[in-house]
């Protein structure tokens, strides 16, 4: 359980036992890092990396203390430490973050598309903080061609990345009275309509058509 042993892994912090930190946050990082992305226990991985970054730094392990401040700003770039820390020990954290963190600037149409960021959803267009390095962005819409394509971040640059969907179909958006009627387009059944509310412009397309609202689709 990786609760339980980053718990233990904050006494023995907590009581300045940084070799039994380690140890524990070894087993706890390995055991989040094989967690789904979606998983909610992986939130505690960036807390877990920060903590025996500050263990192998109390261990005077510098090295190692980067590395670890390396795979938590890739996970989070936008991390921020926690509680009291050593002034020596800040320094190397915005010494990592200067070479580990830079920023994208992602522009997608449609602007309605999904797009996720390494597999995290994300605005269309944004300007956001992301890891030096390859990242893979995805993007899809009803009517378009999903895309996926990579996109390389350096150091101490913007980078500006465009994604563009190719349209391949029209879509067609269907609000029947009453709900429950089956939709049929060119032979092939799209299944029925369902109870409303339907979409806000279609209330005042029904009342130009005399058609209480209350009576329309989904």
């Amino acid at each position: 359980d990786p609760a339980v042993l980053l718990s233990q892994a904050k006494e023995f912090f907590e009581a300045l036992d940084y070799e039994h930190a380690v140890s524990a946050l070894d087993q706890a990082i390995v055991v989040l890092e094989g967690r789904p992305a979606d998983d909610p226990a992986r939130r505690g991985l960036p807390s877990a990396y920060e903590m025996r970054a500050r263990s192998q730094f109390g261990l005077s392990k510098e090295t190692e203390a980067r590395a670890d401040l390396v795979a938590l700003l890739k996970i989070d770039p936008v991390y921020t430490l926690t509680g009291q820390v050593s002034p020596r020990f800040v320094s190397i954290f915005d010494e990592v973050m200067k070479v580990t963190v830079s920023a994208m600037k992602l522009t997608v149409t449609p602007p309605t598309a999904e797009v996720r960021v390494d597999g995290v959803l994300v605005r269309p267009s944004t300007s956001m903080p992301i890891a030096v390095g390859d990242h893979t962005i995805a993007a899809k819409q009803i009517g378009y061609r999903a895309i996926t394509q990579t996109a390389s971040v350096a150091s101490g640059q913007v980078a500006e990345v465009t994604v563009a969907l190719e349209r391949i179909s029209s879509v067609l958006a269907v609000v029947t009275s009453p709900p429950g009627v089956q939709v049929i387009i060119d032979g092939v059944s799209h299944g029925k309509t369902q109870n409303g509310p339907p979409p806000p412009d279609y209330a005042e397309r029904a009342a130009r058509a005399g058609v209480p609202a209350s009576e329309l689709s989904q």
